[in-house]
């Protein structure tokens, strides 16, 4: 549901003309922010090209940003895609929206219904991956391999 009063596009934060009030200085509101200045021209011209694709039916691949955003034009699509996606990670805090993903690709929420088809998708993930380690540790311990606990493993030689 849309907050009311509010578009998508109400420029959530119009990046264009608040771009230095609204990734400032640490304060005890936004401890977690970074210095305008510190942050990298590539995560400015990221958040330029996310703040016009609203809601999950607007999303947009990291390839597609890189490639709009001209960002690393010699690096395979995959690892172009990659930096996107470690950008937007690592400057979590410094996004003027929250920006959620899933297999169409990365957008900023319009609405309450997009930051929970996100965290859905999110906790599906978590849930395969957790699957997936039981299934690989079972295999290694009928291989054999002995499990110490926290993570750590020997050959069945070694025993």
């Amino acid at each position: 549901m849309q907050r009311e009063g509010l578009t998508p596009r109400m420029d959530l934060f119009d990046w264009a003309t608040k771009r230095d009030r609204t990734v400032s200085a640490p304060t005890p509101q936004n401890p977690c922010s970074t210095p305008a200045d510190a942050l990298p021209d590539e995560f400015h011209a990221v958040v330029d090209i996310l703040h016009h694709h609203i809601g999950s039916r607007n999303a947009i691949t990291a390839l597609e940003i890189a490639t709009a955003a001209e960002l690393w034009p010699t690096c395979t699509p995959g690892t172009r895609a990659r930096k996107i996606r470690s950008l937007i990670e690592l400057h979590d805090n410094d996004l003027p929206f929250f920006v959620c993903g899933d297999s169409n690709g990365l957008y900023v929420a319009a609405d309450a219904d997009d930051v929970n088809h996100y965290f859905r998708n999110l906790t599906s993930r978590i849930r395969g991956i957790a699957a997936k380690h039981r299934a690989r540790k079972r295999r290694a311990l009928c291989d054999g391999f002995i499990y110490h606990g926290h993570g750590q493993w020997s050959d069945p030689e070694s025993a």
